[in-house]
């Protein structure tokens, strides 16, 4: 349920930064507002006893905590910047956004030991490029 509300919200967040930036709003602006209500989601979840951190965290737990916020902060300010471009396409940026799955693979495989079926993966990542390299590379009507 977690992974569709997600979707659901990325699949109304896009389209709307799109309209924003076609409106005057700027990349760093609309991070400060992804900021904001990413912090106040997080306090209302931690008040709902989800809660922030609930075991001690170790010194890799703090590091990587650092690396999400900066790939974050990254990966926002790059979506945003490339919706602000005035011909850029809601659908191609977010369908080559949606290709991240590839390097998340990688990463489980090599860092988290994952139990995944190296033919299914490797299938898998090749559907996810090729249908992000069809909508980025597709022509308008």
């Amino acid at each position: 349920m977690l992974a569709l509300t997600a979707s659901i919200c990325y699949g109304i967040m896009s389209p709307t930064m799109k309209i924003a930036m076609q409106n005057g709003a700027t990349p760093n602006a609309m991070l400060l507002v992804y900021g904001i209500g990413a912090l106040i989601t997080s306090l209302i979840w931690w008040k709902s006893g989800v809660g922030l951190i609930t075991t001690s965290i170790s010194g890799v737990g703090i590091i990587t905590m650092a690396v999400v916020a900066v790939c974050t902060g990254i990966a926002f300010v790059s979506i945003t910047t490339a919706f602000a471009l005035p011909n850029s396409s809601v659908t191609v940026v977010m369908s080559i956004v949606a290709t991240y799955p590839v390097l998340s693979a990688a990463i489980e495989i090599i860092f988290m030991d994952a139990k995944l079926n190296p033919v299914q993966a490797f299938v898998g990542c090749v559907l996810v490029v090729v249908g992000g390299v069809l909508v980025a590379t597709s022509t308008h009507a």
